[in-house]
């Protein structure tokens, strides 16, 4: 777990830094003297390593979103269809709601395309990092061994010890794609929770006596008028006639007097205890 690989990691430090020994050399007359270098290489190797992972993976996490998105909307599509298939047949639009279906597939492959030709290079640079640290403790160390600081069994304790504080540092670089995956997720609910916020809460006041609407406008969640100017009232026992073509917002209305479509202005009363009819009646299943 966590405090194994934190210890293992602590340990191993130590370690690379007592074992690789001074780097000793010379520059404009000045002589140098670097105790652990190999620890503060293996680190600028990491940093150096990790900003170039997140720059070639960087649009990773946007595009599991639009993966999330564009499936998301073909099941819905898919199962509206479904619910859909007779009046689809008796309206003669199955070549139309095919070729909707067919975009919303197109739409997932070439995402999908984009996801993995993003996901091969990461693959390739991970694998570059991963090789790279293999070798390049030895040509580090080179300079100990020829000068006889190190013997061998330093060279290849070195090594050891500088391979495991790399990968034990790595670990966002070798989980980014999972990381990135993660991200995404969290993005998608963040998205259905900004839905809900902004969701109006809005309900009709609540009249146990009869339905009076003065001045009211029905709208769409995107704010398109729907009904407006609208003013009656219904008293017990009276009964009112809507009359409206297709698609007028007859049963939005019902559905706002049932308190069950806060999108409205204006003043609105009803019983909360109403009883609605509704156009497809619930059938127990069974």
């Amino acid at each position: 777990g966590f405090i194994q690989s934190l210890s293992m990691l602590i340990t191993f430090t130590v370690i690379l830094w007592q074992s690789a020994g001074t780097l000793s050399f010379t520059v404009g007359g000045t002589e140098w003297n670097i105790q652990g270098y190999m620890v503060y290489t293996v680190v600028l190797i990491v940093i150096g390593g990790t900003l170039f992972t997140h720059k070639v993976g960087k649009r990773i996490r946007p595009l599991n979103v639009e993966k999330q998105r564009s499936e998301a909307t073909f099941r819905t599509n898919l199962v509206q269809h479904n619910k859909q298939a007779e009046l689809i047949a008796l309206s003669n639009a199955e070549s139309l709601q095919r070729q909707e279906l067919s975009d919303n597939f197109h739409t997932i492959k070439e995402n999908w395309h984009r996801l993995m030709n993003r996901q091969r290079w990461l693959d390739y640079w991970q694998n570059i990092y991963s090789r790279s640290l293999s070798v390049l403790p030895y040509f580090l160390l080179l300079p100990q061994f020829i000068s006889g600081q190190i013997n061998l069994g330093g060279l290849m304790k070195s090594r050891q010890a500088f391979m495991l504080v790399s990968n034990n540092l790595s670990w966002f670089i070798y989980k980014y794609d999972e990381l990135a995956e993660l991200a995404a997720v969290i993005d998608r609910l963040y998205e259905f929770h900004q839905l809900t916020e902004q969701r109006p809460t809005n309900k009709p006041k609540n009249c146990q006596h009869a339905v009076q609407v003065a001045d009211a406008s029905i709208r769409t969640p995107d704010n398109k008028i729907i009904l407006e100017n609208l003013n009656f009232h219904v008293s017990p026992g009276k009964w009112l006639l809507l009359k409206g073509y297709s698609g007028a917002g007859k049963t939005t209305l019902l559905k706002t007097l049932s308190h069950c479509w806060p999108w409205f202005k204006g003043d609105i009363s009803s019983p909360a205890d109403s009883w609605y009819v509704s156009q497809t009646p619930l059938i127990k299943t069974g």
